[in-house]
């Protein structure tokens, strides 16, 4: 988000986003999209569109921790790994289902590739988020 920032308003853009994203972040270094909406400046700030990844991020968790389940149990393996997901993190709700899974049937390069796919697979991809951020920007005072 930070790259898209730089890349469509350059250096100062980024450094706004930088902080905002900044502002959310756990000490821990966590970034969780309960955070993001808890944070009423930040959802109406232009880096809000973090939140709308960090969703992304968790329902693909949340999918790929349901994958090994039986037929019927994977929409509440994958709606309590999203819950967690989206609450405590990536690391924490991947640790999770491979402790409550099964970690042979549980590929972590699928679950790579699902996170790095999120920003261009989202609708309308990097060149909308690209957008919203100068959108955003513009509006700030």
């Amino acid at each position: 988000m930070i790259r898209l920032a730089a890349e469509a308003a350059g250096a100062g853009a980024a450094e706004v986003i930088a902080a905002e994203v900044a502002s959310v972040r756990r000490p821990d270094g966590v970034l969780t999209f309960a955070d993001c909406r808890a944070s009423k400046a930040f959802m109406k700030g232009p880096a809000q569109n973090l939140a709308g990844l960090l969703n992304l991020e968790s329902m693909a968790v949340g999918v790929w921790a349901s994958g090994p389940a039986g037929m019927m149990q994977r929409r509440s393996v994958a709606k309590q790994v999203e819950e967690l997901c989206q609450k405590d993190g990536v690391i924490a709700a991947v640790r999770s289902a491979l402790a409550n899974g099964n970690p042979d049937r549980l590929s972590l390069t699928v679950l790579r590739d699902a996170l790095a796919g999120v920003p261009h697979d989202m609708p309308g991809g990097e060149a909308f988020m690209r957008s919203e951020l100068i959108r955003s920007l513009r509006k700030r005072p």
